[in-house]
């Protein structure tokens, strides 16, 4: 099987999850990026902050570890 990256999505958080990218929760009732997929015949669904998706994809870094983007200004403040 091959590699499948499905369109992001931008559901409405009903519950807290954690941001794939930064490490930091995503508050129940935020707006978030959503993508599911298949990478390496294993699928995922993985979560995003709006900021956190905005840099990766300025940056085109998609191979990264959880916690190596900074989490949004307006959550460590």
């Amino acid at each position: 099987m091959s590699d499948y990256h499905g369109t992001p999505t931008k559901p409405k958080a009903r519950k807290e999850h954690q941001c794939i990218a930064c490490g930091w929760v995503i508050p129940k009732g935020e707006v978030y990026i959503q993508q599911t997929g298949f990478y390496d015949n294993q699928p995922y669904n993985n979560k995003y902050h709006n900021e956190c998706w905005d840099e990766l994809c300025e940056e085109n870094t998609f191979g990264f570890v959880t916690g190596d983007i900074e989490p949004p200004a307006r959550l460590t403040r």
